[in-house]
């Protein structure tokens, strides 16, 4: 017996899962076992109110097995990413 949800927020997490279910078994979910992994781990943390964790590292990680031994992971979590050609070019000293 499936438990009746307590909240509207729970109704709506779980229809949200049932979606998620539905996306992941889909024809085009089905063979891509990185991006199932991916889509999952956005949406749980997402219901789960930990979007904060949602990191680039964070994912490297927890969804591909990147591994976490960068000794700068520290300083670039939540850090915004320039593309490099907006980024200042460095001063030249032989001026």
């Amino acid at each position: 017996m499936i438990a009746a949800p307590r909240t509207i927020h729970e109704a709506e997490d779980g229809r949200v899962r049932e979606e998620l279910e539905k996306i992941l078994a889909s024809q085009t979910f089905r063979p891509a076992e990185a991006q199932k992994k991916f889509l999952l781990y956005v949406v749980e943390r997402t219901l789960e109110g930990r979007v904060d964790q949602i990191k680039e590292f964070a994912i490297g990680s927890d969804v591909f097995a990147r591994g976490g031994s960068c000794p700068y992971a520290d300083a670039l979590e939540g850090r915004p990413q320039v593309p490099t050609q907006l980024q200042r070019p460095t001063p030249r000293s032989d001026f």
